[in-house]
């Protein structure tokens, strides 16, 4: 029996799942044996399997065929560079090529077109320096639905929600997306530490500060600058410091694979003084990001998101950028 282009099956009976079929589980080491198995009912007439790799770029870095045993298709392989990867399997029986990807609960999602793979996160060998890291509680805080201490700064554009409790909005705006504030802030942070210490928190990751025209500001608009609605530079240095005498270190994401399209460095819409990657091919930024009528929206995007244009991280002035941004938040007390 094969699978027909086209038919729907029952994915329960394809046997996967990284919680189960993975070893190890979560993150892995670099250079350590990882193991996969993908199971198939005993009637089904499977000719190959393979298991393709792919880097946070979406490029192919490797393919391997899986080996049957009864049914069971496994293989043991290593990562030797730390980084966020990305899987699925694909598979040939008598109708062709077919492909299995995550699915939204992860079990498997049989399809011909792309859907969300598998992550696999591969990181660095712990040393000696990040043993405070190793063992720590760390407490995950979205600054601006954590809590309200009085920042009353408020962007133009943004709907302010003054009831905590209500619901975010769930629906776009127009063509805008995430512009719901709730008001929190770092003071609100601060004044939430005993709170924290009461949890034997350790580590607070902070999703990111900088400017940015979302709530959520992963759509970075200048990594050296703090967004107004969440404070100022001295507000994240007291922070800092009033965090570590209560043995909390603080740590930011920083959001260094993808800016936003309304950016210093993309300036999709001429928000900003400086001529950006989007406006011109003279811009200083344009090859820190990849342009082509073969991507959706004309540029590479963090999972074609179009606000979130995808920075190549290699290219060296973008490096020198990142030089600075780790020098300045460092600088004002940040742990990582």
């Amino acid at each position: 029996m094969g699978i027909k282009e086209g038919q729907i099956i029952n994915t329960n009976y394809l046997f996967y799942h990284p919680l189960v079929d993975k070893s190890p589980i979560g993150a892995i080491e670099k250079g350590k044996d990882i193991s996969i198995s993908l199971s198939f009912p005993s009637n089904f007439v499977i000719w190959d399997v393979d298991l393709i790799i792919e880097d946070d770029n979406k490029s192919e870095i490797a393919r391997y065929r899986l080996d049957e045993v009864n049914h069971q298709y496994q293989r043991k392989f290593k990562i030797d560079e730390a980084g966020l990867y990305w899987y699925y399997f694909a598979f040939s029986d008598c109708y062709g090529r077919h492909y299995i990807f995550a699915g939204d609960d992860l079990g498997g999602s049989l399809s011909d077109e792309r859907l969300k793979l598998y992550q696999l996160l591969i990181h660095d060998r712990f040393s000696k320096a990040t043993n405070w890291f190793n063992n720590a509680i760390m407490y995950q805080i979205m600054p601006d639905r954590f809590y309200r201490a009085g920042n009353e700064i408020k962007k133009d554009y943004a709907i302010m929600h003054n009831d905590w409790y209500e619901d975010p909005l769930f629906k776009p705006v127009g063509k805008d997306w995430n512009i719901d504030f709730f008001g929190g802030d770092i003071k609100g942070i601060i004044a939430k530490l005993d709170y924290l210490k009461s949890l034997n928190v350790n580590v607070i990751y902070l999703n990111p500060i900088f400017l940015a025209r979302s709530s959520h500001k992963y759509d970075v608009g200048n990594y050296l600058e703090i967004d107004p609605m969440l404070g100022t530079e001295k507000d994240f240095a007291d922070l800092c410091i009033k965090a570590k005498s209560k043995g909390i270190k603080v740590i930011l994401d920083m959001v260094f694979n993808h800016t936003g399209d309304d950016s210093l460095y993309f300036n999709k819409y001429g928000n900003y003084p400086t001529i950006g990657a989007y406006q011109s091919v003279k811009s200083p930024y344009r090859d820190w990001y990849t342009f082509g009528k073969y991507f959706k929206h004309g540029y590479r995007a963090w999972w074609d998101i179009e606000t979130l244009p995808a920075l190549n991280q290699y290219n060296k002035n973008y490096l020198n950028l990142l030089t600075d941004v780790l020098t300045k938040w460092l600088k004002l007390g940040a742990s990582g």
